[in-house]
């Protein structure tokens, strides 16, 4: 039985009463860290960029970005707050579009910064930032010829032909 180790003997000197110490993110939902989270996403990175969740959660005071996602559906306050927060990071990254056109040398490297900046504002806050679609109907028939041909398709259903004859 040596190398083995017996039950007794693996908890002797434990007592039951020990507590065994937390390890790993935070998992329990609370106010303070919903508002952390949404401050440290306006936070910026090394690269002078905002913060994604992605960024932020891998912080060890920050819970999973799974974790996060599941208090979105489950907290509508925090789904508030995080969606105020994303709107404000993209005009973060939008307003970042006017530093690039006046700073940076090389026309071309601009050109593309500020194109992927504003894609990446369009598709996160696509109604201030997206692109705006019209669409335009023209016919050269009146409103009255359309009603007519509209009326001439109509179908009787089958049971209300019976009730109607």
């Amino acid at each position: 039985m040596a190398g083995k180790l017996m039950p007794q003997a693996h908890n002797e000197g434990r007592g039951m009463t020990a507590k065994k110490k937390r390890v790993g993110r935070p998992s329990l939902y609370s106010k303070d860290l919903a508002e952390l989270i949404c401050e440290r996403i306006l936070e910026r990175n090394e690269d002078d960029n905002p913060r994604s969740l992605r960024d932020v959660c891998q912080d060890n005071d920050m819970p999973s970005e799974k974790t996060v996602y599941k208090w979105l559906t489950a907290h509508v306050e925090f789904a508030t707050m995080y969606t105020r927060a994303r709107e404000m990071r993209a005009n973060m990254v939008a307003d970042d579009t006017i530093e690039i056109a006046d700073t940076e040398p090389d026309p071309q490297k601009a050109r593309v910064r500020i194109d992927a900046r504003k894609w990446w504002a369009g598709k996160t806050s696509p109604k201030k930032y997206g692109d705006k679609i019209q669409q335009e109907i023209s016919t050269d028939n009146s409103l009255e010829e359309l009603f007519k041909a509209v009326e001439g398709t109509r179908r009787v259903i089958p049971t209300q032909r019976a009730k109607a004859e």
